[in-house]
């Protein structure tokens, strides 16, 4: 075994003092096997690290050695030394290759008309289904209870992992319509304080009119008829439309002096390279107020839509620049009135629609400003508030 991997020669002898040479190269320690004579020349197989004394005392008897053949491992490694770029080559493909069934690298997803691809991929990567995940650790079984289980918008999933692409197959969940229920009963209420500009009942009783001052949860529109000695009381589902105008306000102090925010236009690159769940990128040394603005990756594909597990990323990183400005108390104000606004455009309900904005503006002296801002809005502000009904014994 110690001769095939650090290889051997088989050499062919030619001389008259073929025996005393033999004598003289093994009191040199060099070790000799299959020793053999056909015609007039001898031939054996001499181990590779002794190959250097047997010529250099061959010189002094006269011996001309000529190597017949090479073997083992340390031999074809000299033999195709200039072919060694090209083995390893190979030889990294090879475990590339393997690797490649070890770990998740694509993901493909079918069935699904609401819900994005993205959504579901976030879904399965909570459950331990993602690109880079080792392929004998997944169960697909648990994975798919798991999944069912908390996601209220799946009704039924498949996942088949076949080579290193997870297919996976979805059903959506229908919307089940309302069905209106004949015992259920209900008062509209206000669901905030205003103005009352319009109501139309189309069920129940009208408790307000229009000019009426309301707070919230005042009965707007009744959903109990009182009994009388003919009738004896009802209960219905009060429904209707019943414009308000409401008032929505927000506060906030400015100062003259404030900080400013914008991205560098430099782009500072990092090259990344990633297999399973490890990654690594070239450029460790970001500033700390650096943010993504780009990220590019290229995956090594191989037979139509197999992936090698290697990823390669270029990303884009700008610099957040801080700027201190100052400004004087008119600015402020300006600049306060703006951004007020801004947000309470975000926040006041949908469908209330904007009929003025008032600003109100109070200058502190010490190079502050308190400002509010009001929105005064017309929007239905009728809200169901359920009656329960109790039946004496």
């Amino acid at each position: 075994m110690f001769w095939r991997v650090v290889g051997y020669v088989r050499v062919k002898f030619d001389g008259e003092a073929f025996f005393a040479f033999l004598n003289e190269c093994r009191k040199n320690g060099a070790e000799f096997k299959n020793i053999k004579k056909l015609g007039s020349s001898y031939y054996a197989d001499i181990i590779s690290t002794s190959l250097k004394s047997v010529y250099k005392i061959s010189s002094q008897y006269d011996i001309d050695i000529s190597i017949e053949g090479r073997f083992g491992l340390a031999m074809k490694l000299f033999i195709y030394k200039n072919r060694l770029g090209f083995i390893i080559s190979g030889m990294i493909f090879i475990i590339l290759f393997v690797l490649n069934s070890l770990f998740i690298c694509e993901i493909v997803i079918t069935g699904n008309n609401y819900l994005t691809d993205k959504q579901i991929e976030t879904v399965l990567a909570e459950s331990g289904i993602y690109r880079g995940r080792f392929i004998p650790g997944v169960e697909p079984d648990i994975i798919k209870e798991q999944i069912l289980t908390e996601c209220k918008h799946l009704s039924w999933i498949w996942i088949d992992i076949k080579g290193s692409c997870a297919n996976v197959d979805v059903r959506e969940k229908t919307s089940v319509p309302e069905f209106y229920d004949s015992a259920y009963s209900c008062n509209i209420v206000a669901s905030r304080d205003g103005v009352i500009t319009e109501a139309i009942a189309e069920t129940g009783t009208l408790c307000v009119k229009e000019g009426d001052y309301v707070k919230k949860g005042d009965i707007l529109i009744n959903g109990v008829y009182d009994g009388n000695e003919y009738a004896p009381v009802r209960f219905v589902r009060a429904a209707g439309t019943v414009m308000a105008k409401t008032r929505y306000t927000i506060t906030d102090t400015y100062s003259n002096s404030y900080s400013l925010y914008n991205i560098s236009d430099e782009k500072l690159s990092s090259t990344g390279v990633g297999m399973g769940g490890w990654s690594f990128e070239s450029n460790l040394f970001l500033p700390q107020n650096a943010v993504l603005v780009e990220s590019v990756e290229k995956r090594i594909e191989i037979f139509g839509k197999k992936y090698l597990p290697l990823a390669f990323t270029n990303k884009k990183y700008c610099e957040i620049i801080r700027t201190e400005c100052f400004s004087d108390t008119a600015h402020t104000k300006e600049r306060a009135v703006k951004e007020l606004t801004d947000r309470l455009e975000a926040s006041i309900p949908k469908g209330a629609s904007v009929e003025d904005s008032v600003p109100d503006i109070c200058d502190n002296g010490n190079g502050t400003v308190t400002a509010t801002v009001t929105f005064e809005c017309i929007e239905n502000i009728a809200e169901e508030n359920y009656i329960e009904v109790t039946t004496g014994s």
